[in-house]
């Protein structure tokens, strides 16, 4: 049943996006063939209102271009968001939960959809510039240049096992922070459903509380951070408040040893917002299963 209800999930938002999806592909091709096409016969014209209508043309596919981008990155979050209130806390959630799957299932189901066309909108948002970096003839110098950056961090000394750490240590920080915000909205919208009315209202006001307290707690943990860093720094490469040669102190520091502090720093946040995210999962699944209000 559980494979069914992602099934289901899917289709009923790859009908949204698939248009989406359709319109910036149709935008990225009209952009690549008037670059390539009309672009240059637009400026050898002697006539200017010919000039003026193609050159029209373009800002209108250009604007047109960015806005589809924009919608695709930020219509998914907002549609996803969208219809977690309306299968889950509205009307069709009298369907929704006499499903044979348990509240917390419905929940995982829902944000990992999110996750997924987060993801999906983020590619399909990265072909479709990096097609026009290879229309435009800017490839080979792109990676030309992503070569040299390679280069100098094999230089640098950088390039070494514990960069490999510090890469899957951002990637699953970027992972938990994109569920942490998805179960910030689902709560949001959880709690907001234990008001007797105006409970959309209701939920934008807990989401403002939410993040007023997620302010203070943030603002807190960087003193903290800071604190901790200038403790540590202070134990490396025989660095004191009182030293004046500041380069020599760093060039004194091995990259791995530095990588490795940075390390320690990005699993601890992971840790944290881990810990939040499943938190927020707990409540969701609470306010659902126990304070469902359907009335």
């Amino acid at each position: 049943m559980l494979g069914k209800l992602f099934k289901h999930e899917w289709k009923a938002s790859i009908r949204v996006y698939g248009l989406l999806y359709i319109l910036a592909a149709i935008f990225t091709v009209a952009v690549i063939l008037y670059n390539q096409v009309f672009k240059n016969f637009a400026e050898g014209l002697e006539s200017k209102w010919l000039q003026g209508i193609l050159v029209s043309i373009e800002s209108v596919l250009v604007i047109g271009y960015v806005l589809v981008l924009l919608a695709v990155n930020i219509l998914t979050f907002i549609y996803l968001i969208y219809r977690f209130y309306q299968t889950m806390v509205c009307d069709e959630a009298y369907l929704t939960h006499t499903l044979p799957v348990t509240t917390g299932q419905l929940i995982i189901v829902k944000s990992v959809m999110a996750f997924c066309f987060q993801i999906l909108s983020i590619i399909i948002t990265i072909i479709s510039i990096l097609s026009l970096v290879m229309a435009s003839g800017e490839w080979n110098a792109m990676i030309s240049e992503f070569s040299h950056i390679i280069q100098g961090i094999k230089e640098s000394g950088f390039w070494c096992g514990n960069l490999a750490i510090t890469i899957i240590l951002g990637v699953l920080l970027i992972i938990v922070s994109s569920f942490f915000g998805i179960f910030t909205y689902y709560m949001c919208i959880c709690a907001g459903n234990l008001f007797h009315s105006h409970k959309l209202l209701g939920s934008v006001v807990v989401y403002f509380i939410f993040q007023f307290v997620m302010n203070i707690l943030s603002v807190l943990l960087v003193i903290f951070g800071m604190w901790t860093v200038e403790k540590r720094l202070k134990h490396m490469g025989g660095f004191t408040e009182n030293a004046y040669m500041l380069d020599e102190w760093i060039s004194s520091i091995q990259p791995p040893e530095i990588l490795s502090f940075v390390n320690s720093y990005l699993f601890l946040g992971f840790l944290i917002i881990a810990a939040g995210t499943t938190i927020l999962f707990f409540v969701s699944r609470y306010l659902l299963k126990n304070k469902l209000n359907l009335a």
